[in-house]
């Protein structure tokens, strides 16, 4: 998150306390007061543990209720800007389930939903950004690009958190279902994503998704969806590191026993150092109505960073960890 964000979020303990929770004023817009008036302090108790604060009754009453529904984790409550960035999102999926959608990896059957998630044109509007966006691809200076809802993943913990990306509905909700079935407990962030990236030769046939943006530069452009797994245990998301490899990465034309429409190089990542992964580096930028995520090898960085810097939107460079498949697309490989 960016630190002027963070300052006007964050406003200390005390003060923040003294202002209406988060929690409170979600629960009273999903018309949930009488239910948190029903918890005991007995039972708040042994739902928030030790993270309840000396807070107001009715403030702890609402917290208990938010971290019932998985809305928050009680670990969350100390943390005036996660608390603050994961209401938010619940409050996004409620406001647009057309576009978002959040449930526990526990009870995965709203992956199996009939309709895929939609909205993508929404981020789209900033034309001009898309022309630029699209000009830089066709002139090599980046190999894709993502435009995504504004600050995505600000509301998950990045040291529990892998966030993936398909193209593939089918794909999204077999990978959802696969993790569970595997025993992996979570939450997951499903959100809308419009994706553009060189496309390889060697991959097979082109898609009818494709254009020709220079002399012999092809990209593939398309729909998304941006999948957030944010785990229990941080040690799943090397499990499910192995499970993608094993059944989610295309190593040959005539494989069989993957999911549908595996890719040659799965794209996920992590915001924090994983082993076996590699470190690249990320420069994002904010528009309006999106966040456009570009991706580069760390020599190519300022490349990337100087040619976007000059213009009318603010960007932000940080770092990201891809494992090897991705990691060689960016080198021009193509497995």
């Amino acid at each position: 998150m960016k630190t002027w964000l963070r300052i006007i979020l964050w406003v200390g303990a005390s003060a923040w306390v003294l202002a209406a929770s988060p929690w409170v004023d979600l629960v009273k817009s999903l018309d949930l007061v009488e239910l948190a008036a029903t918890f005991s302090e007995e039972k708040v108790d042994r739902i928030l543990g030790e993270q309840a604060g000396d807070w107001p009754q009715s403030d702890r009453q609402a917290a208990a209720v938010m971290v019932a529904m998985a809305v928050l984790d009680p670990s969350d409550l100390a943390d005036p800007v996660k608390t603050a960035a994961k209401v938010t999102r619940f409050q996004n999926t409620l406001a647009a389930p057309e576009s978002t959608l959040l449930f526990s990896l526990n009870w995965p059957m709203d992956a199996l939903r009939g309709e895929p998630l939609g909205g993508h044109d929404t981020l789209r509007q900033d034309a001009g950004l898309v022309d630029a966006l699209n000009h830089a691809l066709g002139t090599g200076i980046i190999t894709g690009y993502s435009l995504r809802s504004l600050r995505v993943s600000e509301a998950s913990d990045p040291a529990r958190t892998i966030i993936y990306s398909h193209n593939d509905w089918r794909h999204v909700r077999q990978l959802v279902v696969l993790m569970s079935s595997e025993g992996l407990r979570g939450t997951v962030y499903l959100s809308r994503k419009v994706s553009a990236f060189i496309y390889r030769d060697g991959w097979g046939e082109r898609p009818a998704w494709i254009a020709e943006l220079g002399s012999g530069i092809y990209a593939a452009q398309g729909e998304e969806w941006l999948v957030q797994f944010e785990f229990e245990r941080a040690a799943d998301r090397a499990r499910f590191h192995e499970l993608v490899t094993r059944y989610a990465k295309k190593d040959a034309p005539d494989e069989t026993g993957n999911l549908v429409h595996a890719w040659w190089q799965p794209f996920y990542y992590s915001e924090v150092a994983m082993e076996g992964f590699f470190e690249i580096g990320r420069v994002t930028i904010e528009a309006a109505h999106a966040e456009v995520s570009l991706l580069a090898l760390t020599d190519n960085l300022p490349t990337v960073r100087d040619h976007f810097a000059p213009m009318r939107w603010p960007i932000e460079v940080d770092r990201i960890w891809v494992p090897g498949p991705f990691f060689r697309f960016l080198q021009g490989d193509y497995k």
